[in-house]
């Protein structure tokens, strides 16, 4: 078992940053701590700009699941509530996370990030082991849930909507 501190950013990157926002990206923001206990301790953040007008109670622009203190995102969201799957949801506040055995998984909720380019990081606000991220993508919300999962790796362009799942590896 192990103790997975999740924590993922959507990140808009403007073109003239790509190439260094994406090496970034890959540096080691995410660590492997083995524990007793088996859990992912996702502080998700999501980082984009927000579109001019709300949609339907779509949250729209940066968001961070899982912490509070300290947050640069524009939306500060609990797990509790936000994000469904097999796995479960533990603490409050700054140590919420979200606890996986193997073959569990956590789904978030969509977010309107209109089409930019998306870098998903964890591990942000804190340390912790990966979790396997994917992400699906949409135009609306309802292309957005029901396309195909994809394992995320690199930054991508979004649609506009987008949705992420963090598995247990």
């Amino acid at each position: 078992m192990s103790t997975i501190r999740f924590s993922a950013l959507f990140t808009q990157l403007d073109e003239a940053s790509i190439s260094s926002s994406i090496s970034e990206s890959i540096s080691p923001s995410a660590s492997i701590s083995p524990s007793i206990s088996q859990s992912i301790s996702p502080s998700v953040s999501v980082s984009i700009s927000p579109s001019a007008s709300p949609s339907g109670g779509l949250i729209e622009g940066t968001t961070c699941w899982g912490h509070s203190t300290g947050v640069e995102e524009e939306n500060i969201r609990t797990f509790v509530n936000n994000w469904t799957g097999i796995g479960t949801i533990e603490n409050s506040g700054d140590n919420e996370r979200i606890v996986l055995a193997d073959g569990e998984y956590m789904e978030s909720e969509v977010i309107n990030i209109a089409t930019e380019l998306v870098q998903i990081l964890q591990n942000k606000y804190l340390s912790g082991d990966n979790g396997l991220i994917k992400y699906k993508n949409g135009t609306t919300e309802e292309n957005c849930l029901a396309d195909s999962w994809n394992i995320y790796s690199d930054p991508f362009i979004s649609l506009g909507y987008v949705k992420i799942r963090v598995e247990f590896i």
